[in-house]
């Protein structure tokens, strides 16, 4: 199945919020139920629900896994079975969740049915314990939403003792047994996965609670987002680990038919054996530098750019300083990417909106987010535009042609 972005091609709204509202009135005891379901991420004991006789019997709640490298599997887990019970519910058997693009900077803003009409009842994605700017559909502003510190993370992991690997890889420190709650938080998880969970939740809000974050529907279109990352991230030459104590860890969740079931993390790393992908992936910025070398572009020969240094630590924890002008290829570094992002030629002419003529070639896979956003185009005569959006666009064949509006 294609998850698709809900800004541009998400087309199963009416299913998506029929399943929430059929799984909202079931019982909290119904595994099925929407909040049972919110609860296996976390419990609030103080809720005021008729929880307090049945935790005990139910081991399955408060299992999320946070500041650690299960982090991101066992959320990727939660999801994948949370999605089958919805697409149940909902009546439409090819129903995804949808991922919230905040990376796109026209999708910043809480998704529309999630905050209009602005009643609990009546609105079974909505929710009054959310920010009220949000609600009210402000933006979120961009260094919250940047998912590029993660997607330009150059590990998976690394063990507590080394902090600052550990604060900078992906997926979080190491850990022998999987905990609610560690001190062991990657890349990912902070930025901007924290972040949007403390904005949009505010003051008191279910998002910004470990314990009541899942009683928000937008939890699941934003760890659908945080999924789509980590996937990037994979795509753009990111490894996950693939130690034995990581891979057979399993974890307990339950089925779209209520069954109870063990699964291991090392069944949910690949996206396709799921039967899934995502309809676009993101670039990391790597990518793109090399992208635009590749169609001529070149790095300044300059002595003090090239013998600068930065000191970083290795993956033994040794602190060493590295020298740009080592790091400017990445061919020399022994890297190479399974494809390169194509230059886009413009033709300008005098009182005429721009054409950008875009080739995609018939890679499965290919990401054109870069043509979306952050692009700076040289045109004739010599003007240079930095835009962030398209009026139009249009699929011809393999070829995607778009007219751009800005001034000149």
């Amino acid at each position: 199945m294609v998850i698709s972005t809900l800004f541009y091609r998400y087309t199963d709204w009416q299913d998506f919020k029929r399943g929430i509202k059929v799984m909202k009135q079931k019982h909290i005891r119904n595994p099925l139920g929407f909040y049972f379901q919110a609860n296996i991420h976390g419990w609030d004991e103080y809720d005021g629900s008729e929880t307090a006789n049945y935790i005990a019997d139910h081991f399955n709640w408060h299992k999320c896994t946070h500041e650690q490298y299960f982090f991101l599997v066992w959320h990727r887990m939660y999801l994948y079975f949370f999605e089958r019970i919805l697409r149940k519910a909902s009546g439409n058997p090819n129903l995804t969740v949808p991922y919230w693009d905040y990376s796109d900077p026209r999708a910043r803003e809480i998704p529309q049915p999630f905050r209009i009409p602005a009643n609990d009842v009546t609105n079974p994605l909505y929710t009054s314990h959310r920010c009220r700017h949000i609600n009210e559909g402000k933006p979120l502003n961009a260094e919250i939403t940047d998912p590029y510190p993660s997607l330009n993370s150059r590990f998976f992991t690394a063990n507590k003792s080394n902090v600052l690997n550990v604060c900078h890889s992906i997926g979080g420190g190491r850990l022998e047994t999987p905990v609610f709650l560690s001190d062991r938080e990657g890349l990912l998880e902070r930025l901007p996965h924290d972040r949007i969970h403390v904005y949009v939740g505010g003051p008191g809000g279910f998002m910004a609670d470990l314990c009541n974050a899942a009683k928000d529907p937008v939890f699941w279109i934003h760890h659908c987002m945080i999924d789509r990352i980590w996937e990037s991230w994979l795509q753009n030459g990111g490894q996950n680990i693939r130690e034995a104590q990581y891979l057979n860890t399993s974890f307990k969740f339950y089925n779209e038919n209520g069954d109870l079931g063990n699964y291991y993390v090392k069944d949910f790393l690949n996206m396709s054996r799921l039967g899934y992908r995502y309809d676009s992936l993101l670039n990391n910025t790597d990518r793109i530098w090399e992208s635009w070398i590749a169609a001529g572009g070149a790095n300044i020969i300059d002595d003090q750019y090239l013998n600068t240094t930065f000191n970083f630590f290795d993956e033994t924890g040794q602190l060493g300083a590295y020298r740009v002008g080592d790091f400017l290829s990445a061919k020399a570094l022994g890297y190479r990417y399974d494809y390169l992002i194509k230059s886009a030629p413009v033709e300008v002419t005098h009182n005429e909106a721009p054409k950008l003529y875009v080739p995609i070639d018939e890679k499965e896979g290919l990401n054109i987010n870069y043509y979306k956003r952050f692009i700076t185009l040289t045109m004739k005569p010599q003007w240079s535009v930095f835009f962030e959006k398209y009026v139009t666009g249009e699929f011809d064949g393999l070829d995607i042609r778009f007219t751009l509006q800005f001034d000149l």
